[in-house]
């Protein structure tokens, strides 16, 4: 898996917007909202080719960082992904530029999103935001 985050010291204004979002929900505690693109890459893609694939394609070099695998923060990160069988058209997007580049053993490839939060919540205030603010459950699923 490979998540795309904002370096340190670049604004994260799609953080800010769920930081309000979940504010309007009702729910008080929230400091900071770190949203992350997920990326789950299958296929025979070696750690070199997949560096390599992250700097020319998921991850813009001047604002942006990316990490491969390693979970996130325990208690705090929130993960929605799309179900087996719904379209996934940004992934798509990856495969098709994948071949476009030359790039070889990517089998499939599915995107979600990762919000760190930090604060203090309970599970049913990020269960409560993740049914009604981050995942549609009809086509996502989410995991915290």
């Amino acid at each position: 898996m490979v998540a795309v985050t904002y370096r340190r010291g670049v604004f994260d204004a799609t953080g800010e917007i769920v930081k309000h979002d979940i504010v309007d929900l009702g729910i008080q505690g929230v400091q900071s909202v770190k949203v992350s693109s997920l990326y789950s890459i299958e296929g025979t893609l070696g750690g070199d080719r997949l560096k390599s694939l992250c700097r020319a394609l998921l991850a813009d070099p001047v604002t942006q960082e990316f990490r491969i695998s390693g979970g996130g923060q325990k208690g705090r990160c929130i993960r929605v992904w799309f179900k087996p069988g719904v379209t996934d058209a940004v992934g798509e997007s990856v495969m098709e530029a994948c071949a476009a580049m030359g790039v070889s053993g990517v089998d499939r490839v599915r995107t979600g999103k990762e919000y760190v939060l930090t604060g203090k919540l309970s599970a049913d205030d990020r269960k409560r935001i993740c049914e009604r603010l981050l995942a549609n459950t009809v086509i996502q699923t989410y995991t915290f």
